[in-house]
Parts: C-alpha cells; sequence; structure tokens
C-alpha cells in the first residue's frame, strides 16, 4: 500500500472515531437537557394553576413555540452564515444564558383572576426559561448540519444522529420521575441542570472546533473522497411536499396533547403521567430515523385500523373496574398511531441540504398541534373532541393497499361514509323505539354492524378515516343519551363540566370531565339534602353531626365548590366560605335554573375565586373551625394543596380545636398514607373512613380523611362513627413545596 492510500485510511479512521462520537454525545447532552427541563418547569408553575392539567398541555406548546424559533435561527443563522461563522455567532450566545441560570418559578403570586391563564402561562415561560430552552433546542438541526459540512463520510445523511438524540430525549423523561423527583427538591434540580448546561457549552465548542478543523472544502486532496454529495445532491422540496412534512407532525402533536390530557384528567397531572406519550412519541423518532426500518410500513397499516376501530370506542366510555387497563390501551394506541405518522415522515426526509428546512417543517407541524389542542380546540368544542379528530387524521396516512383508483372507488371513499351515516341514524330510531338507551345490548346493536362496515373499508385511508370518524360519533353520542338530558356544557382552562339530568332518578349532577362534581334532588322538597360524596349517611354527614352533638357551629372553609354541597349542612348562625379557582364553576352553582345549595343555604355563604390554598392565605388567623379540602381537578391531584407548607397554612387558619376534613376518593392513589405522615409530623390525629354504600339513588361512595387534635368531636368520630385511626406510614415522604414522588403513594 503507497503512502498515499496509508494517509487515507488513517485520516478516515480517524474523522470516525473522532467526529462521530463527539457530535453523537453533544446532540444527546442536547436533548436530555431539553426534555428534563420540561416536567421540572411544569411541576413548578402548577401551583399558581391549580394543579389543573391543563398547564402540561400550555406548556407543551410554549416548547414547541420555542422549539420553532430555534429551528428558525438555526434555519437562516447556517443559510446566511454558512457552517463554519454561524459557530462564532452560535458560542457567545450560549455563554450569554447563564445570565439567567438557575431558573425557578415562585408560586406565591397568582394570577390575575380575569387574565387569560393560557397567555399568562406563555408570558412566565418566556420571561423565565425562553432564553435557555431556545438556545438548547436550536442544537439538533444546528449540530446535525454542522455535522454534514464536515468530511466525516456519514456526512450525506445525519438523520440518523436525530435517532441518537431522541434517545437522549427519552431517557431523560424517564430520568426525571424515576430519578430526579423522588431524589431532589425543585432548587436542586435546577442547579443539577445549569450544572448540565455547562457540559453542553463545552462540548459544542468542541464541535465547532471540529467543524473548523475538517470543513467539507478544505484539507488535502486525499480527502476528496470522503466528501459527502449531499450538498449537491437532491432536488428541490415542492410546497405539496413540505405541506405534508407539516400534517404529518402535526397530527401526532396534536394526538400526544389528546391522549396526555384524557388519561391526566382521570388520574393526576404529574410528572409521570405526563412524561410516559412524550417517551412513545420520540421513541417513534428513533425507530423510524434509525438505520435499520424495524416497523414495515404495511404492518404498521394493518395494524392501526383494529386498534383504532377497538380502543377507540374507550374514549368515550368507562368500563367499571378497567381503569387501569384504559391507560396502557390509550398509550398503546397513541404510538402506533405516532409510529403510522412519523414513519410517513421519515420516508419523506429531504437530502442533508435541506435538513433545516425539513426540521423547520416538521417543527411547525409540532407546533401547530400544540397550539390546535392547547388553545383553539377548547374553544371550539365543549368536550375532547380533538383526541378522536386527530386519530381520525392520523388514519388518513394509512398505505392504500387497494389497487383500483378508478373515479367509482374515489368516489366510493365519499359515499359508503355516507351510507355508513345513514345507518347509524337508523339504528338510533331502532335504539330509541326499543329503549335500549345505556343498555348492552343497544350498544351492541350499534356497535357491531358499524364497526364490520369500518373494518371492510381499511384498505383505503379516505374511507376508513371518514368510517372511523361515523363509529366514534356514534359511540360518543350513545354516551352521552344514556347518561341523560344534557342540559348545560362547557370547557375552560380548568376543564370539561356538564349538567347532565336523570330524569328517571330525579336528579341533576355536575360532572367535571369523567368525575362527578356534585348533585342535587330535582324535586324542590328534596332538594336541600346534599348527594353524592357529601350525603348524610356518609362521612361528611359524621362530621357536621360530630359538630352539631357538641354544640359547636364554627366557620367552615371550603376548598373547592362543587356545586355547594357543604351549605346544606350550615346552620342559621353559621358561615361558610368557599375557594374556587375556576369561574364557570362558581357561575354553575350560583345558577338557580341547575343548582340551589348556595341559595338555599340558612346560613352565610361567600365565595372567592382563586386557588384554594393561595386564594385562603388572605383568611384571618384562627378563623375557621373546619376546613373541607375537595379541590380536585376531575380525579387529578393538585399537589401543592398535600404539602407540609400547605398544612401548616391551613392550621394558621383554624382554631386550635378544628378540623381537616379531605376529600381523598381516587381509583388510582392512595393519599390517605401521605396525609397520616404529614399529620404524625404535626402531632395530630388522622381518622379515616371509606364509605362503600352508595345507597340511595343519588349518593356515591367515598374515601375522607380528617385531621385534627384529640377532641370531644374526634372521640365522638372514633367511637359512634366507625371512623378508623391512621398510623404513620414509614415508606411514603411527607411532601413539601419542593419534592412530591407520586410513585410512593400509587395503589
Amino acid at each position: 500500500m503507497n503512502k498515499g492510500a496509508l494517509t487515507q485510511t488513517y485520516t478516515r479512521r480517524r474523522l470516525q472515531t473522532g467526529l462521530l462520537p463527539v457530535y453523537t454525545i453533544t446532540l444527546f447532552v442536547s436533548a436530555f437537557l431539553v426534555f428534563l427541563v420540561q416536567p421540572m418547569l411544569g411541576k413548578m408553575i402548577l401551583p399558581l394553576y391549580g394543579g389543573t392539567p391543563a398547564v402540561w398541555n400550555t406548556c407543551l406548546c410554549f416548547f414547541q413555540g420555542t422549539l420553532l424559533l430555534g429551528y428558525l435561527y438555526a434555519h437562516y443563522s447556517i443559510r446566511w452564515l454558512g457552517g463554519r461563522r454561524q459557530a462564532l455567532l452560535h458560542i457567545p450566545l450560549m455563554i450569554m444564558v447563564f445570565l439567567v441560570l438557575p431558573f425557578f418559578f415562585s408560586p406565591d403570586v397568582p394570577p390575575a383572576p380575569e387574565m387569560n391563564p393560557v397567555l399568562v402561562l406563555l408570558v412566565d415561560l418566556a420571561v423565565v426559561v425562553g432564553l435557555p430552552f431556545f438556545v438548547v433546542a436550536s442544537s439538533s438541526p444546528l449540530l446535525q448540519r454542522w455535522f454534514s459540512q464536515t468530511s466525516h463520510p456519514d456526512g450525506a445523511d445525519p438523520y440518523f444522529l436525530y435517532a441518537a438524540s431522541n434517545a437522549g430525549s427519552i431517557l431523560a423523561l424517564l430520568a426525571y420521575p424515576f430519578l430526579a423527583e423522588p431524589l431532589w427538591t425543585l432548587w436542586q434540580q435546577a442547579y443539577l441542570w445549569t450544572g448540565g448546561y455547562a457540559v453542553l457549552v463545552l462540548l459544542t465548542a468542541l464541535c465547532a472546533l471540529l467543524l473548523w478543523r475538517y470543513p467539507i472544502n478544505a484539507g488535502p486532496q486525499n480527502l476528496a473522497a470522503l466528501s459527502p454529495p449531499a450538498e449537491t445532491d437532491g432536488p428541490t422540496p415542492a410546497a405539496r411536499e413540505r405541506l405534508i412534512w407539516w400534517f404529518t407532525a402535526f397530527v401526532p402533536s396534536s394526538l400526544m396533547l389528546g391522549v396526555t390530557a384524557h388519561i391526566t384528567t382521570n388520574v393526576a397531572a404529574v410528572p409521570l403521567l405526563w412524561v410516559l406519550p412524550l417517551v412513545l412519541y420520540l421513541l417513534t423518532f428513533v425507530l423510524v430515523f434509525a438505520r435499520r426500518r424495524l416497523f414495515p410500513a404495511e404492518l404498521i397499516g394493518r395494524v392501526v385500523p383494529l386498534a383504532a376501530l377497538v380502543i377507540g370506542v374507550f374514549i368515550f366510555m368507562r368500563i367499571r373496574g378497567t381503569d387501569w387497563l384504559m391507560i396502557p390501551l390509550h398509550l398503546l394506541l397513541f404510538f402506533i398511531l405516532a409510529l403510522l405518522c412519523h414513519a410517513e415522515l421519515a420516508r419523506r426526509r429531504p437530502a442533508a441540504r435541506y435538513l433545516t428546512d425539513f426540521y423547520l417543517w416538521m417543527s411547525l407541524g409540532g407546533v401547530s398541534g400544540g397550539i390546535f389542542n392547547a388553545v383553539i380546540a377548547p374553544l371550539l368544542f365543549p368536550r375532547l373532541l380533538e383526541y378522536p379528530l386527530a386519530i381520525v387524521l392520523a388514519c388518513l396516512l394509512l398505505p392504500n393497499l387497494s389497487a383500483a383508483n378508478r373515479p367509482r372507488a374515489r368516489r366510493l371513499d365519499w359515499l359508503a361514509p355516507l351510507g355508513l351515516a345513514a345507518l347509524t341514524a337508523a339504528l338510533f330510531a331502532v335504539i330509541h323505539l326499543l329503549d335500549w338507551r345505556g343498555e348492552s345490548s343497544g350498544f351492541a346493536l350499534l356497535f357491531a354492524p358499524l364497526a364490520l362496515l369500518g373494518w371492510l373499508a381499511r384498505r383505503r385511508p379516505l374511507r376508513f378515516g371518514l368510517s372511523l370518524a361515523v363509529v366514534l360519533a356514534a359511540v360518543g353520542y350513545f354516551v352521552e343519551i344514556s347518561e341523560g338530558q344534557v342540559l348545560y356544557a362547557s370547557r375552560n382552562f380548568f376543564g370539561l363540566k356538564r349538567i347532565v339530568q336523570d330524569e328517571a332518578a330525579g336528579i341533576r349532577r355536575l360532572a367535571h370531565g369523567t368525575t362527578l362534581h356534585g348533585a342535587e334532588y330535582m324535586d324542590p322538597a328534596a332538594r336541600r339534602i346534599p348527594l353524592a360524596y357529601y350525603h348524610p349517611s356518609g362521612p361528611v354527614g359524621d362530621v357536621f353531626r360530630s359538630l352539631t352533638a357538641e354544640n359547636f357551629h364554627p366557620p367552615v372553609g371550603a376548598v373547592g365548590l362543587g356545586v355547594g354541597s357543604v351549605a346544606a349542612y350550615m346552620a342559621p348562625d353559621q358561615a361558610v366560605v368557599f375557594y374556587e379557582i375556576d369561574p364557570e364553576v362558581i357561575r354553575i352553582a350560583r345558577d338557580t335554573r341547575y343548582f340551589h345549595f348556595l341559595a338555599d343555604c340558612r346560613g352565610q355563604v361567600a365565595v372567592i375565586q382563586g386557588d384554594g390554598r393561595l386564594a385562603l392565605a388572605g383568611a384571618p388567623d384562627h378563623h375557621y373551625g373546619l376546613l373541607v379540602m375537595d379541590a380536585f381537578s376531575s380525579d387529578a391531584i393538585p399537589v401543592h394543596l398535600l404539602t407540609r407548607e400547605a398544612l401548616r397554612q391551613y392550621r394558621r387558619k383554624m382554631r386550635p380545636d378544628g378540623l381537616l376534613a379531605f376529600h381523598v376518593s381516587n381509583r388510582y392513589v392512595d393519599l390517605a398514607r401521605l396525609l397520616a405522615n404529614l399529620a404524625a409530623e404535626e402531632g395530630l390525629l388522622c381518622l379515616s373512613r371509606i364509605d362503600t354504600d352508595s345507597t340511595p339513588a343519588g349518593k356515591e361512595e367515598s374515601h375522607w380523611v380528617v385531621l385534627g387534635r384529640a377532641s370531644a368531636v374526634t372521640r365522638r368520630l372514633r367511637q359512634e362513627m366507625f371512623w378508623r385511626e391512621l398510623p404513620p406510614q414509614p415508606r411514603v415522604p411527607v411532601w413539601t413545596d419542593h419534592y412530591s414522588n407520586i410513585l410512593s403513594i400509587i395503589k
């Protein structure tokens, strides 16, 4: 072998062993930081907005928007300056970020009630973390573009680095709930992130140095053979192609936010359930951009129709006792559909010359999905319809498995779903005629033929997507009429509200998401009787009977209004103050067309709008004799209401002999164990009663926990009312404003 060949071989090995690992590690670290900061910031800001699940969707909208700005910066700065000169701009910009680190949100200043919470949250995020996130978010397209301008032989197709980047993202998202959240406070997490950012600055500077040392257009002649052809090969993408990039990124982004809202509304707005859909979302990127295709498009195309028809139904339906099964099923459907969309996106990726352009349109699709779900959909839809809508749109990307493409086949793509809609109307007529609303026989009559005909359309994407829309709409309407007459439906930042009237039972209910938030008898003679979780035969009735037996009628504070059921227990000389963050709930509870507890209260009633804990800070010290804590948005847990600092604040507002009553009914987590440890730390008794009796009609099973000092009232509860004392739980750590761990209380 001659000297020139030896030199070329040596240079090739040096490039492969030097450039690629440095760029891969740097991309990994940048992606790790980008996705570690997201659940961290979401958790920091939750207390300002009452722990509502909409906080995470709004945060994701901000992150996607800032990611788009980062991609715009990467695209145009390289286009105008070239890779080497752009590096001279980027490194000083990264150093400037240290001026605003570490970042932290203060939970002491809530947004004004009259302000739009979405806009306020977006502005807060931009001020506190906008610059750091923008700079780190730009790293992925920027570093890949730098790499494509080096003389490395893999520079011709640098998209495989995107898979490495997403692997870092996945690791960060898994590390947060399982490592960072259990081990460190939020302040410690902020400082650790700052240290990680310092490492990223050093690695990025090393990448820039390698770009200057091994550029594509410099070096000895024997490097010419290593120069990738990416800068000149490949046609310019057409406008239609760019729109397809946008659409195939829009749909899975909307899907991710839809499935996240669906599962967090019914469990808890906590990082663990935020990151699971995001992990699956990023995993699909890893799989489709890997050098080796693991999931053939044809296989995905055959699985999607069955999954969409079977699992999609459970967006609207709930089967008692299967709640834990529903979460993995929804995540499985989301994963399959996101894989379908991103596989099409990866298939259409352009030459490396248009890499930043590709990522720019992909990011634009992602942020469009976020804006649609977080801002537009709540204004358009009174229910969470963006989730099933995104499922239908994803099915339009199915591969066309039908060879027929004649005009007749294309007309049938529209006519077949119209025929299915006509059949649906006929089936509903039969269901009403037979009075099978809410019956399993009625559902079988409706779903079986519709699902079968929808399945037969699976080989043509448009026909199947429209047929699926008909099936999902039919199931949603069937469930709605089964629940009763919907008198009112609304949706805002804090969730979905529906007032449903059950004529057969003579009861009117307020549902928040999928959880009952209060009920009232329609009969004027009985409407003073509190129902649902506040029935006189339940735990709340025990507490008020014990207070009355001791001739104790103290002022009552209630965090969480619902329909105002607590007001039914007030004596004429008693006062109750409700704290409610959702203005729509306040309006509903005061509207005597629907509910009368506030209007009929025998004592004095006041309602204060705002987050319960923050608004309660303005109450006089040592004022309340009873504080009722029932502020859960659907089944979600506002963590900031269950911390050491929160309990100490409640005690400052209570009389020494006062009681704290927590409504802790939840299908997924055991809050009683957490409260037992908080009580032990403060030297209080912790009493629990689980009421499994749901009779008479209108009453619901419930679990309540009472905290207080030993007194005549607590003795009466323990001896006569079937309450039991909960001992401390050594394995459950006490939560604080800077530390909480949902894994420790999962049932």
